[in-house]
């Protein structure tokens, strides 16, 4: 599987959006996002997404249990014993693609995700204004002395 990254403007994790394939992708499109803000943060944040286990795998030896089980109630009481460790782990790879094919098609994959490896980019400051000559400031009140506080 292709990592996969997405950005955050405020570090919450409920708050992480995109699915970009580089790091610099998401920061690039998050940066892109502060453009519409009128306070913009000064950190955004960048994480690998982890989408949830679909828990397609390891269900073989419970199948192979219950076909077994089945089998016996018509006669055959020795059905699917001693089966090589390669040949349970060949049937749960193809179950498991199996399941994994039937939940996208049914769409009921996880949409659950975890977000790691984060990421934080402080935001370059902006440039400061130039002040021109008749922006001085010229009056700067009276003139105290220590004695006078």
């Amino acid at each position: 599987m292709t990592a996969k990254y997405a950005f955050s403007l405020t570090g919450d994790v409920q708050d992480y959006q995109g699915s970009y394939s580089t790091r610099r992708d998401a920061r690039a499109a998050a940066l892109e996002a502060l453009k519409d803000l009128s306070n913009p943060p000064t950190t955004v944040f960048v994480a690998r997404v982890v989408p949830a286990d679909p828990q397609t795998k390891g269900h073989a030896r419970m199948i192979l249990r219950e076909m077994s089980r089945k089998a016996e109630v018509f006669g055959l009481s020795n059905y699917l014993v001693g089966l090589k460790v390669d040949e349970v782990g060949s049937l749960d790879k193809e179950l498991s693609a199996t399941i994994g094919k039937w939940l996208i098609q049914n769409h009921l994959e996880p949409k659950s995700f975890r977000v790691e490896a984060i990421s934080e980019y402080p935001l370059p400051t902006v440039p400061q204004v130039k002040s021109g000559p008749t922006d001085e400031v010229q009056d700067l009140g009276e003139t105290r002395t220590v004695n006078d506080l």
